[in-house]
């Protein structure tokens, strides 16, 4: 796919893997429509990039911030040739202390959002050509870790989600597909920045938003997709039990 003047809509836009996708597709000159909870922080993200770009503040984990995001695509839009799924939240607790709220809040916005903003956005896909739903998952859906119930069930929903729809739109537009991805040094997760620069020093690899981003951009502008990436140096003891897919 060549970006230009393409239309994508990237989820969690603002920080961390999301903002460093839109830095590199903007300047692939791709037309972002950019969704994240603030506003101030897009509209800080924007001052640096190439070209001009839809902003939408809106909170994925709730249904009037998912209605709302569907709602301005479909009317400003006709067509969209690609939608990240990027935005996610991590509760990491004991089985004992998560709450119903952590709960509805996980897989509203893990995996409800992501499904349902692909199905209603699914005939804007269809439209053009060689569209592609790409959505960010975890290494997690596939390791089984004390504390992370909540959180990496929600990334095996996800990747199962992804898997049976790529089957079921084989041959057909568009494409879908799960980027696995192991632990990247931004902020998401149960460890700050400087909690992760310590365990650097200790050995322990992270990847790096820039270098996940240049795959995931080789990956779009693939004339082949598969339906799923795996991104990880190596699997780490503490990360749990690792499966490969």
């Amino acid at each position: 796919m060549n970006l230009s003047k393409k239309t994508v809509l990237i989820t969690g836009a603002s920080r961390g893997i999301g903002k460093v996708l839109a830095e590199t597709l903007a300047g692939e000159w791709a037309e972002l429509i950019l969704v994240a909870r603030s506003l101030s922080h897009l509209r800080s993200l924007t001052k640096t990039l190439p070209g001009k770009h839809t902003l939408i503040a809106a909170d994925l984990s709730t249904n009037k911030g998912l209605t709302k995001v569907i709602r301005i695509v479909k009317r400003k839009y006709k067509s969209l040739d690609l939608l990240i799924n990027n935005a996610g939240i991590g509760h990491y607790k004991p089985f004992v202390n998560i709450n119903k709220k952590d709960w509805d809040s996980s897989y509203h916005l893990n995996v409800t959002t992501p499904f349902f903003l692909s199905q209603s956005l699914l005939p804007l896909l269809q439209k053009a050509e060689n569209s592609l739903v790409l959505n960010i998952g975890s290494c997690s859906a596939l390791q089984a870790k004390a504390t992370r119930s909540l959180y990496n069930s929600t990334k095996a929903a996800l990747r199962t989600a992804t898997l049976c729809l790529a089957a079921e739109y084989q041959g057909k537009s568009p494409d879908f597909c799960v980027i696995t991805l192991d632990s990247t040094f931004t902020s998401f997760g149960p460890l700050t920045i400087e909690q992760k620069k310590e365990k650097t020093k200790k050995g322990k690899t992270y990847l790096q938003p820039d270098w996940v981003a240049k795959q995931i951009l080789a990956i779009i502008k693939s004339e082949y997709r598969d339906k799923e990436y795996v991104l990880s140096p190596q699997c780490y003891e503490e990360c749990g039990t690792w499966c490969k897919p």
